[in-house]
């Protein structure tokens, strides 16, 4: 949300990113209220309270996991297929995917699209999660209801959205 209450969107162009550096900046930059490229880097989040960050935990997932640790974030994911040393390396406490929801600052998406996974994020799931909390995708447009999403922008159960996927690709 900007000042005036109006959906602050946050968007990325296809191409100029990877997934990860998209989803790492995304996280620095709504955690401090900016538009994209008006600040980057670790320092944005060090010294905050420690925040909840979902990740499925793939290539990407995993690479965010590093950062996240690395700037005093605690990680928490819902993960069908975990690797255990991985998740003990880095502390990672696997719960189930509503638990999540409910406990995460962040909730960044790294699923694929498929049956189960079309719409996970939809008008219930943002009723579950954290009051406050950040939405980002970089992985599939599909995985996120896009007006149920405005609409939990909009009444200001979400804080902030950063997304660089949609159903329907501009």
């Amino acid at each position: 949300h900007d000042a005036e209450g109006g959906v602050k969107m946050v968007v990325h162009q296809p191409g100029v990113l990877a997934g990860l550096e998209l989803a790492d900046g995304f996280v620095h930059d709504l955690a401090h209220g900016l538009a994209p490229g008006q600040a980057r880097g670790a320092d944005l989040v060090r010294g905050q309270q420690i925040r909840h960050l979902e990740i499925g935990l793939g290539r990407i997932g995993r690479a965010l996991v590093w950062r996240a640790v690395g700037v005093g974030m605690k990680v928490i994911a819902c993960e069908p297929c975990p690797d255990p040393a991985f998740c003990k390396q880095y502390n990672i406490e696997l719960t189930d995917f509503e638990d999540v929801l409910r406990r995460s600052d962040y909730v960044s998406l790294h699923s694929p699209l498929n049956a189960e996974t079309a719409h996970m994020m939809n008008e219930r799931t943002f009723g579950l999660m954290k009051p406050g909390s950040v939405l980002i995708n970089t992985s599939r447009g599909g995985l996120v209801d896009e007006k149920a999403l405005v609409a939990a922008l909009q009444s200001g159960h979400l804080r902030g959205a950063g997304l660089d996927v949609f159903e329907i690709e501009p």
